[in-house]
């Protein structure tokens, strides 16, 4: 997103710009004549491709109608009346001033000056620009209208939006992509919703395959010109705009010179299980680590959404976890909102210090669990560990009679970052060669009831380098450059297969995709009765990252969860296993008090928080008393938990 970064540093904009001053000194010192240059309208300035026919050129561009003002720049257009009326031309020109020009719209203006190409951009800056307002108005060029065909969604070298660079639109167009840190939002007039879909972007390579690259996406800045911000912008509202059409690369970006926003975002609840089914439910939960800025406000918003948004999974699969404080705290949140909710922690370090670990919380009806990773030695052919976030299996029985065995494997694999690019090779290799790791993980647990689950960082089909989900499916692939392995056999069965417009969890650069899958092998003594995702974090605006009274945006990945009914009957544990404790410890106590623990409870943790959850200190497996850290006056809570045995205390220092 270089359009943002620029725009929002001008004095790097500036120092960008100024780059063409080699350029013009080698045209002064190779004897170009830069007098008497040429007078054109900007149709042919523009011309029908993506670079200016007079790139370098000093040129004249006479009597225009100034169409847009804004800080540094205006943006002029071709009066009606002398317009070649070429759909393969554009009629609109940016010039980059620097400082704010002293123009209005509908002004007619002359531009002297040398054509650019900046990140993409026709327009006219540097040194020798000069322009003046001749003193004469026309009326504005009537906008040119975008529609569901246009732009196309078919690949061309020269996009269909090139053609209305710089010009006056107007749409009435669906938000595809959030509001992000750039406060830009990508929209579509298209009928169907931009997706990633498989292979190596445009132009494509190696007879490989190829994506579209959805050329009929675009993107709004609200307050680029003149108009007020909207950091909200969300998948499911609509935007109806006059605009001018800026491009940065491949971006092209609509400046309003009006618009109106309708419809609310788009979100969806999922429903808590039936009481013949058992849930598992998977969230990559955003770096939920101490150094998050956000991390007191992630807390309660990931709580929020596991119980309210996901309906408490009986088991959850997280990604990108810190510590096991930071999974304690979130299961302290979780109760917090909901006391009869009752999970158990389960979490272990990844390598190479990892800050962002796969975790498990486990109610505690489920049995028998058993947490161990998997992989966590094996190494990369080119050195160092494969897998730095190892896979974190699960092994626990159901709570049926008889008891239901299950596995539960949460990946959380390298992401796509540097598929492309001068770190490419070791990207794909290790992509690569940590799907063969897993495939055989998983091919070890055929017959096993496994499910597999987790922020894959793979979409359903061939990326064209790596085909990941098909490699650890067991299905063909369309093409890729490292080939899948026969290694899975017979075949999973992918639970996430959805219909068009749900098989997104992800949006990276206005493109809806599934990155966050889950498979199963042959289950035996249960059937899979639903799956769903749940919505509100990946279609919603970051805006709403900050507000911990939402569940909207905990995340950047939306939620999922897989509702599973075993053939034997459910029975109710919680009786057997825990009952609430009527320990009591005598208030007011002093800091760094010792606190005697009675023998018979039998306690294997403690855990003391502030009153807002914050987590202070935590005791394993604790001898015959723990010692108070040292505490400013105030009020703390202290949950403990036994064999038989759990509860929270009040604790008063003075």
């Amino acid at each position: 997103m270089h359009y943002m970064s620029k725009r929002n540093n001008k004095v790097s904009t500036l120092l960008d710009h100024l780059r063409f001053l080699p350029l013009i000194l080698f045209l002064f010192s190779t004897n170009l004549t830069l007098f008497g240059q040429p007078e054109l309208e900007i149709w042919e300035v523009q011309g029908s491709d993506n670079i200016s026919p007079f790139l370098g050129q000093l040129v004249q561009v006479n009597e225009n109608v100034v169409t847009a003002v804004g800080d540094e720049f205006f943006f002029i257009q071709t009066p009606t009346n002398r317009s070649d009326n070429d759909p393969l031309t554009s009629d609109g020109l940016f010039i980059y001033t620097g400082f704010t020009p002293n123009l209005s719209i509908g002004q007619l203006v002359n531009v002297e000056g040398i054509v650019r190409e900046f990140e993409g951009l026709t327009e006219i800056a540097g040194f020798e620009l000069s322009f003046s307002a001749t003193g004469g108005t026309a009326d504005l060029p009537e906008p040119i209208e975008l529609t569901a065909t246009f732009p196309g969604t078919e690949a061309n070298t020269v996009r269909d939006l090139e053609r209305v660079e710089n010009m006056r639109v107007t749409f009435d167009a669906a938000v595809v992509g959030p509001a992000l840190g750039n406060d830009i939002a990508a929209l579509s007039t298209a009928a169907q919703r931009p997706m990633r879909e498989a292979g190596i972007r445009f132009p494509g390579q190696n007879d490989l395959p190829v994506w579209d690259g959805n050329p009929e996406l675009f993107w709004i800045d609200p307050d680029a010109i003149s108009q007020p911000n909207n950091r909200f912008l969300s998948v499911g509202q609509r935007v109806s705009s006059t605009s001018v059409f800026y491009q940065s690369d491949d971006l092209y970006v609509a400046f309003p010179l009006t618009y109106s926003v309708s419809g609310t975002i788009a979100d969806r609840n999922l429903r808590s299980a039936n009481d013949d089914e058992v849930t598992v439910g998977c969230i990559n939960v955003l770096q939920l680590q101490d150094e998050s800025d956000f991390l007191d406000t992630q807390y309660p918003k990931v709580a929020r959404y596991i119980v309210e948004q996901l309906g408490a999974p009986d088991i959850v699969a997280l990604q990108e976890v810190g510590d096991l404080g930071n999974l304690q705290e979130l299961n302290f949140r979780i109760n917090q909102l909901h006391p009869d909710l009752r999970y158990d922690s389960y979490i272990i370090q990844g390598n190479n210090n990892t800050r962002i670990n796969c975790a498990y919380l486990v109610k505690e009806e489920i049995q028998d669990v058993e947490v161990r990773q998997l992989g966590s030695t094996e190494t990369l052919s080119l050195g160092g560990r494969l897998h730095d976030r190892p896979p974190l299996l699960l092994e626990a029985n159901l709570p049926t009679n008889p008891p239901t065995p299950i596995q539960i494997l949460n990946l959380h694999l390298r992401s796509l970052g540097g598929i492309e690019g001068s770190n490419s090779f070791f990207v794909r290799t290790k992509r690569y060669e940590q799907s063969l790791s897993v495939a055989e993980m998983i091919q070890d647990r055929q017959g096993q009831n496994l499910i597999v689950v987790g922020d894959f960082n793979a979409i359903p089909f061939s990326d064209g380098y790596v085909d990941v989900l098909s490699q650890l499916e067991g299905s063909s692939s369309l093409g890729a450059e490292y080939e899948v392995q026969p290694i899975v056999s017979p075949a999973l069965t992918n639970q996430s297969t959805l219909d068009a417009t749900e098989s997104y969890s992800f949006v990276f650069e206005g493109n809806a995709q599934l990155l966050d899958h889950c498979l199963t092998t042959q289950l035996e003594g249960m059937e899979v009765t639903e799956f769903s995702f749940a919505r509100g974090n990946s279609d919603a605006a970051s805006a709403y990252f900050v507000n911990p009274s939402l569940s909207t945006r905990s995340s950047d990945h939306d939620g999922f969860v897989l509702y599973l009914r075993p053939e034997a009957p459910l029975v109710n544990s919680t009786e057997e296993v825990t009952e609430q404790s009527s320990w009591q410890v005598p208030n007011p106590l002093s800091s760094e008090a010792r606190i005697p623990l009675p023998f018979e409870l039998q306690l294997d943790q403690l855990s003391l928080f502030t009153p807002n959850g914050q987590l202070l200190r935590n005791w394993q497996n604790p001898a015959n008393e723990i010692q108070l850290p040292e505490l400013p006056t105030g009020v703390y809570i202290l949950n403990y938990q036994g064999a038989a045995t759990q509860g929270t205390l009040k604790l008063v220092v003075q």
